[in-house]
């Protein structure tokens, strides 16, 4: 599955950044476009699930929160990885000239990481759990679930999948907030410049990076539940502050400042959060749960978001309004962590540690 999303990844990026223009071959080119958007879309669902779990599968014993943090350090990197390049070349050669053909240029660079990620990951086996499951059911392929997978919890995967999808929740919208909605927030409703607005946003980025293996290995230390039910609190609590400080001392030392408050309790569900999902479920059907749970999760309120902002302010009138999804959907991921089983005692094998 990891292979596939890699090739998926590098193949869409490709026809991105190698379409001909609108002039050259009209209406094929939004087309080529879509399919390729279309493409990455299907890598990035089915490499969520597949990174998380190999991460957590291969971490040592009481190490699993720490381990799995590295899934969302790759995530931000990679999103501090792009917001540094488009903000480059903004400053480089214009805002014109990223609209004129400079735009291709961060697909171009994703396509070639990608390829060079996909051989460095076949060359890496599948994990000691996995290995231990495919060799328990070659020796006894009638027992069924009893030897699936020594991880099992005394929770069903039904009720697994929708603790995951809340957890999710606020973790896809924290991303959007940050990452993708706040410079355009901060250039719409403010006078600060789109180039400040990015490298705002890149700064916050650079703490999360920084604060989501801490988040991880304090999760393993005192449980995931703690880190999840702060992250929630603190936006229910701080969403509307944090916006409305943006509009009224509109600066890129004001928003320096929201992106990094933002970023303590973004790195908090983002570090706690690929071994709280990945706990949910039994070694045999992990990575398609985890997968599918996250793809729904983001789907439903990460990829939402844009459209509530929109009528949110269009309706209301009130700048910050998109604050009152933010807590919506904040509420969901608090009554699902209050609801998450204890899983931050248990190694890989089920053994205390």
């Amino acid at each position: 599955m990891m292979l596939l999303s890699m090739l998926l990844m590098a193949a869409g990026s490709l026809v991105i950044g190698l379409s001909p223009s609108y002039a050259a071959i009209g209406a094929l080119a939004p087309a080529l476009i879509l399919i390729g958007r279309l493409m990455q879309g299907f890598s990035a669902g089915g490499e969520f699930g597949s990174a998380a779990v190999y991460l957590t599968e291969w971490a040592s014993p009481g190490r699993r929160g720490f381990f799995g943090s590295f899934h969302q350090v790759g995530t931000y990197g990679g999103l501090l990885l792009g917001l540094f390049v488009v903000a480059t070349l903004t400053s480089a050669v214009g805002p014109d000239e990223v609209k004129t053909w400079a735009w291709r240029v961060p697909f171009l660079l994703g396509a070639l990481l990608a390829i060079i990620v996909l051989v460095l990951r076949r060359g890496i086996g599948e994990t000691p759990e996995f290995q231990e499951l495919t060799n328990a059911r070659m020796v006894e392929p009638d027992t069924g679930s009893a030897v699936d997978s020594p991880t099992d919890r005394p929770i069903s995967s039904a009720r697994g999948f929708f603790l995951a999808v809340g957890v999710v929740a606020l973790w896809s919208v924290t991303s959007f907030v940050t990452i993708n909605y706040m410079p355009t927030f901060a250039t719409a409703f403010t006078t600060i410049s789109a180039t400040a607005a990015l490298w705002a946003t890149a700064i916050g980025c650079v703490v999360a990076v920084a604060l989501i293996p801490v988040a991880g290995n304090l999760s393993d230390k005192v449980g995931r539940r703690p880190l999840i039910i702060g992250a929630a609190l603190t936006y229910i609590i701080a969403s509307l502050p944090l916006f409305w400080l943006v509009v009224s001392v509109p600066s890129f030392g004001s928003l320096v400042l929201v992106q990094v408050l933002f970023a303590i309790p973004t790195s908090a569900i983002a570090g706690a959060g690929t071994a709280t999902i990945s706990e949910l479920f039994g070694t045999h059907n992990r990575g398609s749960l985890v997968s599918i749970a996250s793809a729904i999760s983001v789907a439903v309120f990460g990829g939402s978001g844009g459209y509530a902002a929109t009528l949110l302010i269009k309706s209301t009138g009130f700048k910050v309004s998109l604050t009152f999804y933010i807590i919506a959907v904040a509420i969901i991921t608090l009554v699902a962590a209050l609801n998450l089983p204890r899983t931050d005692g248990l190694s890989r094998r089920g053994q205390p540690g």
